[in-house]
C-alpha cells in the first residue's frame, strides 16, 4: 500500500483498496514496465530552480584501478588451481621487470625504520654494471622509421572535423645515416682539420709548460700500466693547490692532512670510487669521515660497514660525537634507524640490497672498512655479493691494510661497476716499529730483551737472535721441567687432557719490566680466552693506576652499570672486571659481556687502562693504538690445526703499536717462554710479503633465492662477476702468455736426432709408459702379504 500510495498520481479510492492480490500484482507490473508513466519522470516532479554546482567536479572520487584475473598455480606441480582478482598496476609490476628501479614507488612501512631493512618479499634494485652486459645488447630496442607522407590520421576520434595535410606541404630532408660509421667518418674529417690547425700551436709551448703537464700525468697514472679501471694516485707528492680546488671543505680537521688523504678527498668531490691501502694508524678513517661530512652537506646518505661489532660500536661513538645524525644497526643493537649515516655490519647491508631497501635511493657512499676481510673463508663472500649488488649511483670507499695485489682487487671492482677506482697506497708507516724477543722468566732475567729489527733499519739482526737463543736455553732449565712433566703425567688419569698451568712466573716479571721501562700502555694478544681469564686472575698483585685514575675509573664504571638491575650488577664477571679495571687491567674476548667490552674500549681509549689482555679480534680495525704490543705466541689453532701466524695476522696485531704524535717508535715484543722460534719462520713472519686478497666466493642457498626474486637477475651473472672468476681470467691470461712464449721458443729449436732410438718422440712415450708400469708393479709387490713378511 505504501509503494502504490507513493507512486500513484491520485490517492487510492475505496474500490482500489478492495483490489485482490492478483489485481495489485498487475498494477505493480504496469508501473514498473511503463517507467515514463511514473510521476518522477514528469516535469511536475522538479521543485524549484536548479543551479549548477561546478565546484563538485573538484570533489569527484577517483575511479579505482582496474582489476585483472591472475592465474594461481600449484608451486610444486604447476597445475592451475584458481583465478584471483589483482590490481592491474601490481600485475604489471611483476610481469614487466621483476627488479626494482629508482623510478618505482617507495615501500610504505608503518613500523619506524622499516624501509631501512627492506621487506623480505621485496625485490632488489638493478645492480650497477649489469646494464653493460653483452647479452643485453640483443634486446636493445630498435628505432622505428615512421612514414609521414601517407596513412596519416587527420580527424581525431570524437571530432567531426580535423586538419587536412596537402601533398605539397611535405618538405624532403636529407636522410640520417643508418650506420654510425658514416657519422664517425664525417667526424674524423672535422677532427683532422682541427688537429692540423692546432699542431702549429702545440709546437709553441714552452719547456716549463711541458714539464707541468708531465707532472700532472705522473700524479694520476694507470696502475702499473696494465689496468683499465684501477688508477694509481701518488701518495707522496704534495697537493699545493688543494685549498684552491676545494674552497670550502665539508669538514675541518684539527690537523694538517697527509698527501694521500688530500688525493683521496679530491676524488670524493668528483664522486669517484676510492681505495685506500694504508698501514695501520696511517689515517685511513679520515677519508671515511670526510665522505660522511660530504654526504651530510649534499643531504644524502652514507653507510659505514665493518666486519665486527666491536669496530661498529667504536665508530658509532666517534661519529655520533662528530656528526650527530648517526645510527647503528647490528645483529643485537638498533639505534636511530634511518639516520643520514648508518653504521652496520656487512651482512646487514647485503640483506638490505637483496630486500630492495628504500634507504639506497638517497645513498651516495658506502664505506667498506677492513675490506681485506674478504680473505675470510666463511664470511668473505658477503663482501663480494655487496660490491656486485650495489646500485649504479652509489660510490664506494674501500679501506684496507697493505696487501700485495691491491691493484688487481681495485681493477675487479672497477670492472664490475664499470667505473674507475682511484688507488692510494702508502709506502711506509707514520710511526716505525721495533721488534724484540723476550727470553726472561723471572725478575732477575726480566731485562733480557733483544732487538731483532730496528725502526730505521729493516734488516734482520742475526747476532741479536743468536744472543736470544743462548739466553733462552740458559733460562729454560730443561732437565727440571722435563722431570716435572714426567711426574705430572704419572699422577694424571690415562686418556685425559690437562691444560698446563699459566705462566705466572713469566707474566708477572714481564709486566713489572714494562712498567719500569715506561712501555705502558700495552696490549697482550693471547689466542685463548680461557688462558686470558687465568692470567687475569694471576695478576691480582699488580697495580698500575694512581689514586686519581682509580677514582675516575670507579665513577665511570658505576655510571655505565647504573641502569642494570641490582642482581645483574652483582654478577661475578661484572664485580671481577670492576676490581680489575680499577687497577688498570682489563680483558677483551668473546666471553665478556657486550656492555663490559664497551666499557673496556672506552676506558682504554681514554688512557685509563694500562694493560689489556685480548684476542686477535681486538686488532681488527679498532682504532686504539698503544705504546707496546706483546705477542704471546707465534702459533695459533685455527679450528683445524695448529699453525704459525701469517704475515698479515702478525702485521695486523703489531700495527696497534705506536701512537701517532706521542711515540717516536712503536714496540713489538714476542714472548719466547723457553723456546726461541725458528729464524726462518721469524723472518718470514716479521718481514715477509703481505698476503694477497683472494676470493672465497661460493653460491649459497640464500644468494640463489635472493637473486631469483628478480626475474631478470641471473645467478650466472653473479658468478661471472665474482672476484674468483676475475682471478681465474687473470691466471688464464698469464698461462696463455706463457704458452705463447713457449711455442715461440719451440719453433726456433732444432729437431733432436738420435742414432740409437730413431724417433725421439716415440722413445719418450715408451719410456713414460715403462716408468708408469714399474711404479704400479712396485706398489702391488709391496702390498703383497708374502713380500711384506720378508721385508720386516
Amino acid at each position: 500500500h505504501y509503494f502504490i500510495q507513493s507512486n500513484l498520481s491520485t490517492p487510492m479510492t475505496e474500490w482500489e483498496s478492495s483490489f485482490s492480490l492478483q489485481d495489485w500484482d498487475d498494477l505493480i507490473r504496469h508501473h514498473t514496465t511503463d517507467v515514463e508513466s511514473l510521476p518522477s519522470f514528469t516535469q511536475d516532479a522538479f521543485v524549484g530552480d536548479y543551479s549548477p554546482q561546478y565546484e563538485r567536479l573538484l570533489q569527484a572520487t577517483i575511479h579505482p584501478d582496474p582489476f585483472v584475473l591472475k592465474n594461481m598455480r600449484d608451486m610444486k606441480t604447476g597445475q592451475l588451481l584458481y583465478q584471483r582478482e589483482v590490481r592491474k598496476e601490481e600485475e604489471e609490476k611483476t610481469q614487466d621487470k621483476n627488479v626494482r628501479t629508482f623510478t618505482s614507488r617507495p615501500l610504505q612501512k608503518e613500523n619506524k625504520g622499516g624501509t631501512v631493512i627492506g621487506s623480505a618479499n621485496g625485490t632488489p634494485y638493478w645492480p650497477g654494471g649489469f646494464g653493460d652486459s653483452e647479452d643485453e645488447d640483443d634486446e636493445a630496442p630498435t628505432t622505428h622509421q615512421e612514414d609521414f607522407t601517407s596513412n596519416l590520421l587527420v580527424v581525431p576520434p570524437g571530432f567531426s572535423r580535423g586538419v587536412d595535410f596537402p601533398e605539397d606541404s611535405f618538405v624532403e630532408v636529407e636522410e640520417e645515416p643508418d650506420d654510425i660509421t658514416e657519422l664517425i667518418a664525417k667526424l674524423d674529417e672535422c677532427m683532422v682539420t682541427q688537429e692540423t690547425e692546432q699542431h702549429a700551436n702545440e709546437r709553441s709551448f714552452s719547456a716549463s709548460e711541458q714539464e707541468d703537464s708531465s707532472d700532472d700525468e705522473d700524479q694520476v697514472t694507470r696502475a702499473l700500466g696494465k689496468y683499465q679501471w684501477a688508477i694509481q694516485l701518488d701518495a707522496e707528492s704534495e697537493v699545493p693547490d688543494f685549498y684552491t680546488q676545494i674552497v670550502n671543505l665539508a669538514y675541518q680537521f684539527p690537523f694538517e692532512l697527509d698527501p694521500f688523504q688530500k688525493q683521496a678527498i679530491l676524488k670524493l668531490h668528483s664522486h669517484d670510487n676510492v681505495m685506500v691501502a694504508a698501514h695501520t694508524s696511517a689515517g685511513k678513517t679520515v677519508v671515511a669521515e670526510y665522505a660522511i661530512a660530504l654526504s651530510l652537506h649534499h643531504m644524502t646518505k652514507v653507510i659505514y660497514t665493518s666486519p665486527i661489532k666491536a669496530l661498529s660500536n667504536q665508530k658509532y661513538r666517534d661519529f655520533k660525537e662528530k656528526f650527530g645524525d648517526v645510527g647503528l644497526l647490528t645483529g643485537d643493537i638498533q639505534v636511530n634507524q634511518g639516520a643520514s649515516c648508518m653504521i652496520m655490519t656487512t651482512e646487514i647491508l647485503r640483506s638490505m640490497l637483496y630486500n630492495g631497501s628504500d634507504y639506497t635511493r638517497d645513498l651516495e657512499w658506502v664505506v667498506f672498512d677492513e675490506v681485506h676481510y674478504i680473505n675470510d673463508v666463511e664470511r668473505g663472500v658477503v663482501w663480494e655479493e655487496v660490491l656486485i649488488m650495489l646500485p649504479e649511483h652509489v660510490s664506494v670507499i674501500l679501506l684496507s691494510a697493505t696487501v700485495s695485489n691491491v691493484f688487481d682487487f681495485a681493477e675487479w671492482v672497477g670492472n664490475t661497476k664499470r667505473k674507475n677506482v682511484y688507488v692510494v697506497k702508502t709506502p711506509r708507516r707514520p710511526v716505525p716499529l721495533e721488534h724484540y724477543l723476550y727470553t726472561g722468566n723471572s725478575d732477575k732475567t726480566s731485562k733480557e730483551l733483544f732487538k731483532i729489527v730496528a725502526a730505521n733499519d729493516r734488516n734482520f739482526k742475526n747476532t741479536e737472535f743468536e744472543k736470544a737463543k743462548v739466553s733462552s736455553f740458559k733460562n729454560t732449565e730443561f732437565e727440571k721441567a722435563k722431570a716435572a712433566l714426567e711426574s705430572r703425567k704419572k699422577k694424571d688419569k690415562p686418556g685425559g687432557y690437562h691444560r698446563p698451568p699459566p705462566d705466572k712466573n713469566i707474566v708477572l716479571p714481564f709486566v713489572r719490566m714494562l712498567e719500569r721501562e715506561n712501555l705502558l700502555p700495552a696490549i697482550i694478544f693471547i689466542f685463548s680466552k680461557n688462558r686470558i681469564n687465568e692470567l687475569a686472575k694471576g695478576l691480582n698483585a699488580v697495580d698500575l693506576t694512581s689514586n686519581k685514575e682509580k677514582g675516575y675509573i670507579r665513577e665511570f664504571f658505576l655510571k655505565c652499570v647504573a641502569k642494570l638491575k641490582e642482581d645483574d650488577r652483582k654478577l661475578r664477571q661484572i664485580m671481577f672486571l670492576q676490581e680489575l679495571m680499577v687497577r688498570g687491567i682489563a680483558i677483551h674476548h668473546s666471553g665478556v659481556l657486550p656492555l663490559m667490552k664497551e666499557v673496556t674500549e672506552m676506558l682504554f681509549e681514554k688512557g685509563c687502562l694500562k694493560l689489556l689482555l685480548a684476542t686477535e679480534t681486538f686488532a681488527m680495525g679498532i682504532n686504539m693504538p698503544t705504546r707496546t704490543v706483546v705477542i704471546d705466541a707465534i702459533e695459533k689453532f685455527d679450528g683445524n690445526s695448529k699453525r704459525q701466524l701469517s704475515t698479515s695476522e702478525y702485521t695486523q696485531m703489531a700495527g696497534r703499536a705506536g701512537r701517532r704524535g706521542k711515540d717516536e717508535t712503536g714496540t713489538v715484543i714476542i714472548l719466547c717462554k723457553g723456546r726461541t722460534p725458528d729464524i726462518n719462520d721469524l723472518i718470514s713472519m716479521v718481514q715477509g710479503k703481505s698476503t694477497d686478497i683472494s676470493s672465497h666466493f661460493k653460491p649459497t642457498y640464500n644468494m640463489i633465492l635472493s637473486v631469483m626474486k628478480g626475474r631478470d637477475l641471473k645467478v650466472e651473472e653473479m658468478l661471472k662477476r665474482s672476484f674468483a672468476e676475475y682471478e681465474g681470467q687473470l691466471k688464464s691470461r698469464d698461462h696463455k702468455k706463457i704458452r705463447k712464449d713457449l711455442e715461440g721458443k719451440l719453433k726456433h729449436l732444432e729437431a733432436v736426432s738420435c742414432s740409437l732410438c730413431g724417433d725421439i718422440e716415440q722413445f719418450y712415450m715408451d719410456g713414460k709408459i715403462m716408468i708408469g708400469l714399474e711404479k704400479d708393479f712396485r706398489e702391488k709387490v709391496l702390498d703383497s702379504a708374502k713380500v711384506s713378511k720378508f721385508l720386516h
